[in-house]
């Protein structure tokens, strides 16, 4: 008989207990009766004639095998009682240890949660001062859990979320000069900086956007077609201007006499705008005509 001792609070208690002993000392005979069994079945040969008497053979060795088997299983479990018993009663001491120390646990995560959320209230406070004092979106800072932990100080915590402010300040500064390189060529090239910005807020890297400006600017230029203005038509009467075709006033009409001095293309280019503004006119004198 062995002898085991729990200590607990300064006390010994005792647990004896001895090493279960089966005692089979027919073993051998009975496993040379099952090995001639097996043996004498193992030269059956099933035929359509023997089919029932082959059926009432596998009944009978099924039979033998769940006889052997149902007296294992009561001797086992006779043996085992007693240490099933001991589990027993060894899970009702661990169960009463355990909850008492989950009484205490769930107290303790209480108030550790308090300071988690006093924690993170804080932190987000600071997150939100700090961002809009230096211009950035409070939502970008990437807030790592392990900043509510007890362990994460508060100068370390600070120095974290500096370093991504400085980041993201970087980073708009470049987008910032990024803009006013696409919007300066946007400009020159006559076209709307706004749709470009679109395209390069979409993710497009600048130099694909200010390509793509140079390849709009020159479809643009290379399908112009410039469109001249229909001629106007007046007429003058009692020093009123009336609309040709539908007689409509369109205001008092003055006569002025001009000198002009000036190239043949210079005269053909006005004389093309005398005649799309409608006005009428006749030349009085013409210098090396």
């Amino acid at each position: 008989m062995e002898n085991q001792i729990i200590k607990s609070d300064g006390h010994d208690y005792s647990v004896k207990y001895k090493q279960s002993q089966i005692e089979f000392d027919e073993y051998e005979a009975l496993k040379k009766r099952v090995d001639q069994i097996r043996d004498e079945y193992m030269k059956w040969e099933v035929t359509p004639d023997l089919i029932q008497e082959s059926k009432n053979a596998r009944a009978l060795l099924h039979k033998k095998r769940k006889e052997t088997n149902d007296l294992k299983n009561k001797i086992v479990k006779m043996v085992d009682e007693p240490v099933t018993n001991f589990k027993g009663q060894i899970k009702t001491l661990l169960d009463e240890l355990d909850e008492a120390a989950d009484h205490i646990d769930k107290q303790v995560k209480v108030i550790e949660q308090n300071e988690r959320d006093y924690k993170h209230n804080r932190n987000m406070q600071f997150i939100s001062e700090s961002a809009e004092k230096a211009g950035v979106d409070p939502s970008k800072i990437e807030y790592d859990k392990r900043w509510d932990n007890k362990s994460f100080t508060y100068p370390q915590f600070q120095k974290a979320v500096s370093e991504q402010i400085t980041h993201l300040l970087a980073d708009k500064k470049f987008y910032e000069d990024n803009l006013i390189v696409l919007a300066k060529k946007a400009t020159q090239a006559k076209l709307n900086a706004d749709t470009y910005k679109q395209l390069f807020d979409s993710g497009s890297p600048l130099s694909k956007v200010l390509n793509q400006i140079e390849i709009d600017q020159k479809v643009i230029a290379d399908n112009y077609q410039p469109t001249k203005p229909k001629p106007k038509h007046f007429r003058y009467v009692d020093g009123k201007a009336y609309d040709a075709k539908t007689g409509e006033f369109k205001g008092d009409a003055y006569e002025v006499d001009l000198t002009l001095t000036a190239t043949k293309e210079q005269l053909t280019i006005l004389n093309e705008f005398i005649k799309e503004s409608g006005i009428s006119a006749k030349r009085i004198f013409s210098e090396g005509a």
